[in-house]
């Protein structure tokens, strides 16, 4: 391979199949372990390929359909919870060895020196093979450092470690976000169902973005100070902001955050005072006229018309996007449950007894009849049936 032809090759990159797959190599040997390491689930193959994550699900299938990746369920290192794991198949390794033989043909300069790209593969022993290509298309650890992959969160976020599923609901949500002309988007979902924690995965993974979440409140001077206290804490305003009064009215708060790559997350709207409505309403009409800031407001399905802020002329001019969340893939309340192998029928039952709630489902999964109880309204004899269905386990 010519100089000119490697130079090309690392000017094209890499696709996000040939990144997956050469992080997958080498973990075809734990195709039948029970314990798996992180990398191999889809969170670790964002992580690793620098990938968005809520576009991993769309990728596997793919290269799940080509036959070049195979997909399994196994304890992470650390979880108490089997999660979906990847690994290429012998198709696979054929195709990771096609590309890595001819990244390896190219000639680079390290350590003042040229080398073949081979050569420093065979050497570095810790680094993946993944790291050390991104690290000569300029990305990898040395570009991490400078740029951290995911945005300043300013606030308190839901935990998302055990967040399953909802791909179609995350692809929506992007779809929604990037619309040219939406400023605000509202999610609604009934209690439960996952509206705050779909916001907290989606918002994780967007870069160069400064994130806060803000708790809702039912007085507006609590909503304020919440938004007071991490506007300082974000250190963007040099000692300009004194108190709530600075920011009271909504169109002196757009104007400070309108140019800056800034999302607001407002979550659980729901029972809330009129002066707080007519804020929301206000904010609606001044973020109009905005290029970079955005809103998010995680609602319940049944907030009472007269408490929404916004109206259908909103929406049909697109300043206002909506996505309603229903329940959860029955597949995807398996994995809450933690018991992979438990009966379709059981499942089937717990799915329609629950409505599929992600929440009930992960309450379940502790078999704790006090716990479940002090955070579900079931009574305990509910739980103890529901607890008794979690036992019936297919047959081998």
């Amino acid at each position: 391979m010519t100089q000119a032809q490697g130079q090309e090759l690392l000017d094209k990159g890499l696709t996000a199949k040939e990144r997956i797959m050469i992080h997958l190599k080498d973990f075809h040997r734990y195709e039948k372990e029970v314990e798996c390491p992180h990398g191999m689930t889809q969170s670790g193959i964002a992580e690793a390929t620098e990938l968005t994550l809520s576009h991993i699900p769309r990728n596997l299938k793919k290269l799940k359909a080509e036959g070049l990746v195979d997909e399994g369920k196994a304890y992470i290192s650390g979880r108490s919870r089997r999660y979906k794991t990847y690994f290429p198949t012998n198709k696979g390794l054929k195709y990771i060895k096609k590309v890595t033989t001819e990244f390896g043909k190219i000639k680079v300069q390290a350590d003042g020196e040229e080398k073949l790209l081979r050569q420093i593969i065979q050497q570095d022993r810790e680094r993946s093979v993944l790291e050390i290509i991104l690290s000569f298309l300029g990305e990898g650890e040395t570009k991490k450092r400078a740029k951290p992959r995911g945005p300043e969160l300013l606030g308190t976020f839901p935990d998302v470690q055990d967040f399953v599923d909802r791909v179609e609901e995350l692809e929506e949500l992007d779809k929604i976000f990037k619309e040219e002309n939406t400023r605000m988007i509202v999610i609604y979902s009934s209690f439960g169902y996952g509206s705050s924690s779909l916001t907290s995965k989606f918002t994780r993974d967007l870069k160069k973005w400064t994130v806060m979440w803000v708790e809702m409140e039912n007085l507006l001077d609590d909503i304020l100070a919440h938004i007071l206290e991490h506007l300082k804490n974000s250190g963007m305003f040099d000692g300009a902001l004194n108190d709530i009064e600075d920011i009271r009215n909504p169109e002196k708060l757009v104007e400070m955050l309108g140019d800056k790559r800034f999302i607001i997350v407002f979550d659980d709207y729901f029972e809330i005072e009129e002066p707080v409505v007519e804020y929301f309403a206000s904010l609606v009409e001044h973020i109009k006229v905005v290029e970079k800031l955005r809103i998010i407001v995680t609602a319940r399905e049944n907030t009472a018309s007269y408490n929404r802020f916004y109206t259908i002329l909103d929406i049909h001019d697109s300043t206002v996007g909506e996505l309603h969340l229903g329940r959860m893939d029955i597949e995807a309340c398996r994995v809450l449950l933690g018991v992979p192998d438990i009966t379709d029928d059981a499942l089937r039952r717990l799915y329609i007894f629950t409505k599929g709630s992600p929440s009930i489902m992960k309450t379940l999964a502790s078999d704790d009849i006090s716990y479940i109880e002090s955070n579900t309204n079931y009574s305990v004899e509910e739980i103890k049936l529901m607890l008794h269905l979690k036992t019936f386990r297919k047959e081998d």
